[in-house]
Order: C-alpha cells, then structure tokens, then sequence
C-alpha cells in the first residue's frame, strides 16, 4: 500500500494531508515513525500521531563525513530550538585506512600470469603538533595550493599476492590472479585491521579507488562470475562482523586512483612490490612489519617533495617540522608469511 493510499483509508485527505510526499520516515527501537510533515515549509502536529523525535536529517547518510554516529542507544537529548531532540554527539574519524590492489595480463598468449598484488596502509589522524612522529597530508594535493588540512602518521602497512591455492595459510577465497581479487584481497585485510580497535575509541574511514570491491562487500553488487563467491562470501562476513563488533564507526569510501591522494598512492606503491610490478626493487630486503612500513614513509616523503614541485611558488608554504621528518613510522609487528609482508591485523 502507498503512503497515498494508506492516508485515504484513514480519512486523511484533506488539505493538511497534500504534503504527504514531504513526509520524513526514521526507524526508533525497530518501528517506523513519522518525524515530521512539512506543509509549505512549516511543520504540521497532528494528535493521532506518535510524538516527533526530530527531522531526519539527511547528515546521516550524505554528511556523515563529517559525523560518524554510533547505531547503540543513546541517553534521551534536551530539545533543540527547532523542535525534537538533538542529534546523538559525532564520533570523530581517528583512522584512515587506503587499500589498492595491482596486476597485469600476459601481453601474449601462454606467457605464464604473474600474481596479483595487494597494498594497505593506516594512517592515524594527528592532533599533537608536538608529536615528535612524521605526519603526511591526508588530503588531495591540488597543484593551486598547499594542503592545510589533517595530517596523519603511518601507524601500519602491509603488501603482499594474492594466494590462490585453497592448502595456503592465507587464501581466503580467491581463484584466479587478476585486478579485481587484488582489490578484494587489500580491502579483506583492511577490514581485518579496522577489527583491532576497541569501539567507541574513534571512527575509521576505509578508502578504496575500486568501486567493484566496495559495492562486493556491502551488498550492492552480486558476484557474476563464480571463481569470485567465495571471496566475496569472505569479505561480506568480515563486514557484517566488524559492524556487529563496531556498529556506525567503519565507513566504505571511495576515492579516485591517481589524483594525488597520499594515501592511495602509498597503498598503490606497495601493492606494485608483487613480481613484475612497478615496485618490486623495493621489496628486497624486507622481512618485517617495521621495515615495510620505514621504507613506506621514506617513499612517501619523496613522493610528497616530488608532488611539491607542480605547485607553483606563490602557493609554497614552510612545511611542518614533522612534516620534514620520514621514516621511523610507530607500530611493530611480526611478518605474515612468505606471501606477504606486514601482520594482517597488527596483532603480531
């Protein structure tokens, strides 16, 4: 039944009831509520209905980066000057985790196919200008401006192929060596990382510069080829549990390859550390979590000196002290195994 339908049955159509397309629906403790009519701008009260609890603000859904709220019950809010309660208090964003994953088909036909990679790398956002840690801009570097937004210190990473053999510590679904389980594979153990922290503690944003492994994991898109199900089976369970785990405090986001985000071009510079990628010289020498994430921060650094030179002179502002520093990024752990470098959940 409509909404339109529903209010003829209830003798609702008179002229209060013409702005029933304005209607604001919210969910309270698991029932569907009317929070407010609109009727040329100015709210309706109608007796025979259940008490407002406040326009449903579309901030939820479309300003949410701005605010993170938790799903758990709140206290009751004091009332606002506009009528209803107050929004619950935001929950800061404190992590960023940046995902991609790498692979190039053979150029000929019967050349062996070389195995895809995966790249992750957190950052925590900083607010101690003290801290003695170095901190990388978070945001897009624009060759009009310097960035004068949140800064962030690398606090992990990790790099590694895709495994596709079922007898192998780490497979966890894949069948086939291409792009897209690269993608898969780097946001599963980003997921697995966001599961290390307490709730409550602060909110994490994971970006991904692939729509399909994001839509994959949510829900939105259904696998059409079967060699990826069990994948997507993985990363669809490792998401329900961490929102069970962390409800309202991990967001999806998606982000453009290539546009001078710092943090998709760290994750995209260690995913290409597989064989035969762009990176792999990188790779040698590497046997742990703490020198990954060293040799991580000092690319970064170059890559930032290297990106400064596109902006012009009169933008050009003293970076931060420890914005100059690389290197020495915090958080140690143990490696994954041979396929990988860097602990999966930094649980060691």
């Amino acid at each position: 039944m409509t909404i339109a339908a529903w209010h003829n049955s209830k003798g609702r159509t008179g002229p209060e009831w013409k702005a029933w397309r304005e209607e604001r629906w919210v969910i309270i403790r698991g029932k569907h509520i009317v929070a407010r009519v609109l009727e040329r701008g100015a709210p309706q009260a109608h007796d025979d209905l259940p008490p407002a609890p406040g326009p449903a603000s579309p901030s939820a859904t479309e300003n949410d980066e701005q605010c993170m709220q938790p799903t758990q019950d709140l206290p009751e809010a004091p009332a606002n000057p506009r009528g209803g309660l107050q929004d619950p208090p935001c929950l800061a964003v404190k992590w960023h985790i940046y995902t991609d994953g790498a692979w190039e088909p053979p150029e000929e036909e019967g050349q062996v196919v070389m195995p895809a990679g995966y790249g992750v790398a957190e950052f925590r956002v900083q607010t101690d200008t003290n801290s003695p840690a170095p901190t990388f801009p978070l945001e897009q570097l624009l060759s009009h401006e310097r960035p004068s937004g949140p800064r962030g210190e690398l606090t992990w990473a990790t790099a590694g192929m895709v495994e596709d053999d079922p007898d192998a510590k780490d497979f966890i679904g894949a069948e086939a060596q291409t792009n897209n389980t690269g993608e898969l594979t780097a946001l599963y153990w980003a997921l697995k990382r966001a599961k290390v922290f307490a709730p409550k503690r602060g909110g994490t944003y994971i970006w991904t510069d692939s729509l399909y492994a994001m839509n994959m994991t949510t829900g939105t898109w259904l696998p059409r080829k079967k060699r990826c199900r069990a994948l997507v089976s993985s990363l669809r369970r490792e998401w329900r549990e961490l929102q069970r785990a962390r409800p309202g405090e991990v967001k999806l986001r998606h982000v453009r390859s290539h546009i001078k985000v710092p943090g998709n071009e760290l994750a995209d510079y260690l995913a290409e550390m597989r064989p035969g990628g762009k990176s792999e010289a990188a790779r040698i020498g590497l046997v742990n979590t703490d020198q990954l994430m060293q040799r991580s921060a000092q690319w970064l650094q170059e890559w930032l000196t290297a990106a400064e030179q596109t902006v012009p002179q009169r933008c050009r502002r003293a970076a931060p002290p420890d914005g100059a520093r690389a290197g020495g990024a915090s958080s140690a752990a143990t490696d994954r195994g041979p396929g990988s470098l860097g602990d999966a959940t930094g649980e060691g």
